[in-house]
């Protein structure tokens, strides 16, 4: 179970960005996401936009459930369009996102079905969070409690205009990373390769070990995600 919050606050600066961030979507939901086989056998995706003051979730086709704002990652292919917004309520994306991970969790757990991965929320952004300071504090208390009962695992990627020292407290476990030259296609690879990487991870493991594991055997350049790619296929074969 995957969810991806994506920030589209922005200005004329900001379209380009948002065009550039829905040709990488693409792309990811047509090629990369179903590289791996459990992701491709039984994962769920969930994509809600940040911005304007709302937390929009994106229909991506049948969902799992009807009004449910995740899908079969296998019968995805492609992102609709989303507006570019102005503000980044990025508190109010993190409730929302473990409010629909929780639901998802009771709707499985009702009809007798275990999730096999771990639910991880991928959150991406350019700016810095201007929700109501106690929306933000509620959130990010929220999310941290969920992270010590192994409940979810969180994410944070900022491009150069991110404003760090919230993002720092928001991931403050070692799993914020800023994105290499703004490169939001290689986000997407991240987000790929992190999955895969987690693939058979024991559920009791704590959340610092994974970010740690993740983070330090996923990298953001090219020659060497080829590499780890191949030993990882060595490890397997």
């Amino acid at each position: 179970m995957a969810e991806a919050d994506t920030d589209e606050a922005g200005n004329k600066r900001g379209t380009s960005k948002i065009e550039t961030l829905r040709a990488a979507l693409n792309r990811f939901l047509a090629i990369d996401v179903h590289n791996e086989p459990k992701l491709q056998a039984n994962g769920e995706l969930a994509i809600l936009t940040f911005g304007n003051g709302v937390v929009p979730a994106l229909t991506l086709g049948n969902p799992v459930l009807p009004g449910s704002p995740f899908h079969f990652i296998r019968n995805v292919t492609s992102t609709p369009d989303f507006p570019v917004g102005g503000n980044t309520p990025m508190g109010a994306a993190i409730g929302k996102a473990l409010d629909i991970i929780d639901a998802r969790k009771q709707s499985l757990a009702e009809s007798g079905i275990t999730h096999e991965f771990r639910p991880n929320v991928f959150l991406l952004t350019d700016g810095r969070p201007n929700d109501a300071r106690e929306v933000l504090d509620d959130s990010i208390k929220r999310l941290h409690a969920e992270e010590a009962r192994n409940g979810v695992l969180l994410w944070a990627l900022g491009t150069q205009d991110a404003y760090a020292p919230w993002l720092e407290r928001i991931a403050d476990k070692g799993n914020y990373l800023p994105l290499p030259g703004n490169s939001l296609a290689q986000f997407l690879r991240f987000v790929s390769k992190s999955m895969r990487r987690q693939g058979g991870r024991r559920g009791e493991e704590d959340a610092a070990t994974i970010y740690h594991d993740v983070t330090r055997n996923v990298s953001f350049d090219e020659a060497v995600d080829a590499l780890l790619d191949d030993e990882g296929g060595s490890a397997r074969s």
